[in-house]
């Protein structure tokens, strides 16, 4: 069964939901702390944006604490000012498994274990959304057990004052791809980025961008390829550069033309949705292929000839253009890209 709140407390609907029901909530603040109570429904909000649970400051804002599998939903929501006392100040799962899409979890203050959210055991699926701006003692982001499923998350702004500014993986095992961990904090070498604990932590990352320190305590480990981290780390694909954010002061990590991390993930993941190399991060850069069409070879600079092939250099576009926006240039002029594999083209070039 669909239907469309029209109540003032959302608990008063979830209350009388029955499983498999979806509710529609319409935008607007709603002050008030909810638990699913066990019921595998779908809560959807009409905007992220404008569609406001407000805990309060009376702890947790939504608790999932009774078993809900991953067909409890939560989606389309901003989850603020929550308080925790020893789990989860905006978002707490206890021995449950929900799917959580879609939200923008911001300006939650837990007094321990995950200020924006903290998964204690279960296979929650976390994906499409924005952790900001969240504080406690362990995980100022996320603090987790089990083995939840990370994607496509921006994980920015957070703090902690004992470990895991960003991300606190402790007896953990998540799969994490494209996630954007940057400008968190937590005391000098306790892990900014990613705290890892304990010796049944056991990892994946890949396409993701990690700003901030890795620190590791006890046996854990975590497999790392095609990603952008700041700390060294070893595995396939994987750079330490300044990944050029549009504007991270005023909260877009979205991508820059010029960006490394364009173009840089694992070509066996899938393409992004404009049919290119997957990007590193929680945001795709959408190239614009229009941009860079070119009909006549004169607009590229001749530069010589060697072994009876023509080099041409192409033209600087807005300060840079991507590996595959060269690459297509060079197809629209009947050539193709080449990395310098010799002295002798070094010295044309």
């Amino acid at each position: 069964e669909e239907s469309e709140a029209k109540l003032s407390s959302i608990q008063a609907i979830i209350d009388n939901a029955q499983d498999g029901d979806i509710i529609n909530i319409p935008s607007g603040v709603y002050n008030e702390n909810i638990n699913f109570n066990g019921k595998n429904i779908s809560l959807i909000g009409e905007d992220r944006n404008t569609t406001i649970i407000d805990g309060g400051g009376n702890g947790p804002v939504v608790s999932f604490i009774n078993s809900e599998n991953n067909n409890a939903l939560l989606r389309s929501f901003t989850i603020r000012n929550g308080s925790g006392q020893t789990m989860g100040a905006g978002i707490r799962v206890y021995q449950s498994s929900p799917t959580l899409d879609d939200l923008i979890v911001e300006n939650n203050s837990g007094s321990n274990h995950g200020g924006g959210i903290a998964l204690e055991y279960g296979n929650t699926i976390v994906k499409n959304s924005i952790i900001r701006n969240n504080s406690t003692i362990t995980g100022g982001g996320i603090y987790c057990n089990g083995s939840p499923t990370f994607e496509h998350l921006e994980i920015t702004g957070n703090y902690a004052s004992g470990d895991g500014g960003g991300i606190t993986l402790s007896n953990c095992s998540p799969t994490m791809t494209h996630i954007t961990v940057a400008d968190n904090y937590a005391p000098s070498g306790k892990g900014s980025g990613i705290q890892l604990a304990w010796d049944n932590t056991d990892s994946n990352l890949i396409n993701s961008i990690i700003r901030g320190d890795i620190n590791i305590y006890g046996n854990p480990s975590m497999n790392v390829s095609y990603s952008n981290i700041e700390d060294s780390w070893s595995g396939t694909g994987i750079i330490n550069a300044d990944p050029l954010f549009v504007d991270p002061s005023n909260g877009d990590y979205s991508l820059q033309l010029n960006s490394p991390c364009i173009d840089s993930g694992d070509p066996n993941t899938g393409l992004d949705p404009d049919d290119t190399i997957p990007d590193m991060g929680a945001y795709y850069f959408e190239h614009d292929t229009n941009d860079f069409v070119f009909n006549d070879i004169n607009e590229f600079e001749f530069i010589g000839e060697l072994n009876g092939n023509l080099y041409y250099k192409s033209p600087i576009i807005d300060g840079g253009i991507s590996w595959y926006d060269a690459q297509l240039m060079c197809e629209n002029n009947n050539g193709h890209l080449i990395t310098i594999g010799s002295e002798e083209e070094n010295q044309l070039a």
